[in-house]
């Protein structure tokens, strides 16, 4: 037997999906602490762990592979090849143990559970963590990395739970789902997010999770409004609100949901009420969160991601004034994210208000726009993709300038790359 195989036994990780999620805590890991970001692609495929597991074939990875896996089994002082060392333990060799053996009574009063309690804090631990890496990686990545978890809460789903532990792993199946719509709806898969919104919606209703049902309905809000169907968007925000106005939770169906919707639908005095209502909330809220908070957050809006939604509504209603005074307020904090999106959307905002007013400024709105789109290091969403699409319509009064040339040629060029295509096709079918 490897001592990979015999590690893994200990650690209770003998089945594939348990430890693709402990590849993908390590490989997170590795890349920070060796700053290398080539170490956040590192994959073991199925085949290769069982032969591992079972046949002691020694099949030597890559060397980002072994030190991905070393930082995963804290042997760093040791080998590079020591995970692949032959071990000739007859414990690990899986001897049968007796079933006499008073280690394997459950005891008096107790209870079996097929769900270790383990494995649902790792389920919340890797939840979390593509929240807080997913404006830095893109739905393309963290997508399937949301599946392989989805698949492993329905597998503990399928076996024996106390009802509190079954509970809570409802729940984290229904975030998973939640996640995977929010996902569906940034790479331009309505179908898709509906789908997987449904099915996190029945089971927040199912558990009455109120929190996560506020979460869903906003997100569906989300994806109507990016379907251009504004009146279904403001009615799914709206039902989101109804449910407790008073949460905190009720600021991103506010902002982002209703305020968004009904600027488009032109209901002037509506959306300034709302947009009023959601910086009052936010007013009277303590422990918000500082900066600009992760766009797929299942917690509160932080203040300037609520001002970054303001700036698209007050855009939609023509309110250019209000646009660069909101942009100016919250500039240090977007300036200093580590969210080339937010960098984007808010810049791609400030230039299409260039172009509104008395007096249009072209060259700037162009010089904006350009560098939005080229934001490095940022996997293509559709809100900057729709977003760059009505910059160039709004500009198209003057496009015989070279200005306005320049950005629809770098807008091209950005719609043609592999992650972009999807998005472009999807959004005129």
């Amino acid at each position: 037997m490897l001592r990979i195989a015999q590690l893994c036994q200990q650690r209770g990780w003998t089945r594939y999906l348990t430890f693709d999620i402990e590849l993908s805590r390590a490989r997170k890991l590795a890349a920070q602490r060796d700053d290398n970001r080539d170490l956040l692609f590192v994959t073991v495929s199925r085949r290769t762990f069982y032969r591992w597991m079972g046949d002691g074939d020694r099949h030597e990875p890559r060397p980002e592979t072994v030190r991905v896996l070393m930082y995963m089994f804290d042997m760093l002082d040791e080998p590079p090849m020591a995970l692949f060392e032959e071990v000739g333990d007859a414990a690990s060799r899986g001897t049968a143990r007796s079933p006499f053996d008073a280690s394997a009574l459950l005891g008096v009063g107790s209870s079996p559970s097929a769900v270790d309690p383990a494995l649902l804090a790792l389920a919340e631990s890797r939840i979390a963590e593509i929240v807080e890496h997913y404006e830095m990686l893109g739905p393309q990545q963290l997508a399937r990395e949301a599946l392989l978890l989805r698949s492993m809460l329905q597998v503990l789903l399928s076996g024996r739970q106390t009802l509190r532990q079954r509970e809570r792993t409802m729940q984290l199946s229904g975030q998973v789902a939640a996640l995977l719509g929010y996902m569906s709806v940034n790479s331009g898969q309505p179908d898709a997010a509906a789908g997987y919104l449904a099915e996190a919606m029945g089971v927040a209703a199912e558990i009455e999770d109120t929190a996560l049902q506020m979460w869903v309905l906003g997100t569906q809000s989300f994806s109507l409004y990016y379907q251009r169907d504004y009146k279904k968007a403001d009615e799914a925000a709206r039902m989101a609100v109804e449910l407790d106005p008073s949460s905190p939770l009720a600021i991103r169906p506010l902002i982002n949901g209703r305020a968004r919707a009904l600027a488009r639908l032109g209901v002037k005095r509506e959306a300034e009420y709302v947009i009023g209502a959601a910086l009052a909330l936010t007013g009277r809220t303590d422990d918000l969160p500082e900066g600009v908070s992760s766009c797929i957050s299942l917690g509160a809006y932080s203040p300037a991601r609520t001002l970054a939604n303001a700036i698209t509504a007050h855009l939609s209603l023509g309110d250019t004034s209000k646009v660069f005074s909101l942009a100016k307020e919250i500039e240090p904090m977007v300036v200093s994210s580590e969210s080339a999106w937010t960098r984007a959307l808010v810049g791609l905002d400030l230039a299409t208000a260039h172009l509104q007013g008395n007096r249009p400024d072209v060259e700037q709105a162009m010089a904006l726009g350009t560098t939005a789109i080229e934001a490095g290091g940022m996997p293509p969403i559709r809100s900057v993709h729709q977003r760059g699409g009505e910059l160039l319509r709004q500009a198209g009064a003057w496009r015989g300038e070279a200005g306005v040339r320049e950005y629809a040629e770098r807008l091209r060029s950005w719609e043609s790359s592999p992650l972009a295509a999807p998005l472009v096709a999807s959004a005129t079918t």
